[in-house]
């Protein structure tokens, strides 16, 4: 099975994806497309795809009329956490 070389979008993922999850982008940080596009030498339309892909990923969220930015975490979703933790530390 041969793998299809990373495209624009998949590399633009990628990198919002690893910046998100090293917290280089922290929670409720907007996520501009214009500036991630010159960030990463793309176009916008490349970006907006990549951040479609993260959206339905839910790692980010897109505001109709708003633009992307990192959510910030509800209580509801700390209280998963903790609740994962002592079932994985039990």
């Amino acid at each position: 099975m041969t793998r299809r070389p990373a495209t624009a979008t998949d590399r633009v993922e990628r990198g919002i994806h690893r910046a998100i999850v090293e917290h280089r982008l922290e929670p409720g940080a907007w996520l501009r497309e214009e500036e991630l596009a010159q960030g990463f030498g793309v176009s916008r339309t490349v970006v907006r795809q990549a951040l479609q892909r993260l959206a339905q990923a839910h790692l980010i969220e897109l505001i109709h009329n708003r633009g992307a930015c990192v959510p910030l975490p509800t209580p509801e979703d700390a209280g998963h956490v903790f609740e994962a933790r002592r079932v994985v530390e039990g």
